[in-house]
């Protein structure tokens, strides 16, 4: 947001010339998306293709609205929770292979995000929604473990 001064700037400079209109909503439907996630200067550092951010941002329906743009853009906070969590996460466990025999044995994706809340004051629906979506898939899985890193 820094480089677009709000959301709604954001919105214009990103989306605003992919966008049309559906349903009365201003919205980038999934075949102009890939030009919007290229011109964010961070999408490479985040470590998902456009595919998969539309599917994520999205939440499977066939465009972004500037509704869910706007929301995806609030996660910031929460992405930068979850960086100090797993850096924690990252520091007990010592490799990224016995975090993941954590994460995959019990209650470990659920305790993550408890300590996480509780740790970041980040509510436990935004960690979970956030760690759980990167894939475009249910379930915390590796691929959301090696993108806390």
């Amino acid at each position: 947001l820094l480089t677009h001064g709000s959301g709604d700037g954001a919105w214009q400079e990103l989306a605003g010339p992919m966008s049309e209109v559906r349903d009365g909503t201003p919205a980038v439907p999934f075949h102009k998306w890939s030009y919007v996630w290229g011109a964010w200067p961070s999408a490479a550092l985040k470590g998902a293709r456009w595919p998969e951010a539309f599917a994520y941002i999205s939440e499977g329906r066939g465009v972004v609205t500037k509704l869910a743009f706007l929301r995806a853009l609030s996660l910031a906070n929460v992405s930068a929770a979850l960086d100090v969590c797993a850096a924690g996460l990252l520091q007990r466990f010592g490799t990224e292979d016995r975090a993941w025999a954590y994460f995959s044995g019990g209650n470990g994706a659920e305790e993550f995000v408890h300590n996480c809340s509780a740790v970041t004051g980040i509510a436990p629906d935004g960690v979970l929604k956030l760690s759980i979506g990167l894939d475009a898939r249910r379930g915390f899985g590796r691929e959301e473990l090696g993108a806390l890193r």
